[in-house]
């Protein structure tokens, strides 16, 4: 296969990635405007943080041995991942 063709494959695969992450991160989106009640986010906080979302979506990297890993390992993971995502969010958030 040659370079171009390569390149081609190569930036099908990312987009269809990005694809993926984006879809992820609007459904994730709309779950925490549903729990949001009274106080839904605007559009330029929605917009920020499905950004947020997608960019920690991004930093997602598993493999074999993380099928391995013990519940308590997984529960950290995923806790620091969520407090990148508030640490994101709580700079243009304001309380009502």
């Amino acid at each position: 296969m040659d370079i171009y063709r390569w390149n081609q494959v190569e930036e099908t695969f990312e987009s269809i990635g990005d694809s993926m992450r984006n879809d992820e991160a609007k459904r994730l989106l709309s779950a925490i405007q549903q729990n949001m009640g009274d106080s839904p986010l605007d559009q330029q906080q929605s917009d920020r943080l499905q950004g947020l979302l997608k960019a920690e979506l991004c930093t997602i990297h598993l493999d074999d041995t993380d099928l391995f890993r013990p519940r308590e390992e997984w529960a950290q993971v995923i806790s620091e991942r969520q407090q990148n995502v508030l640490v994101g969010i709580a700079a243009y958030l304001t309380p009502a």
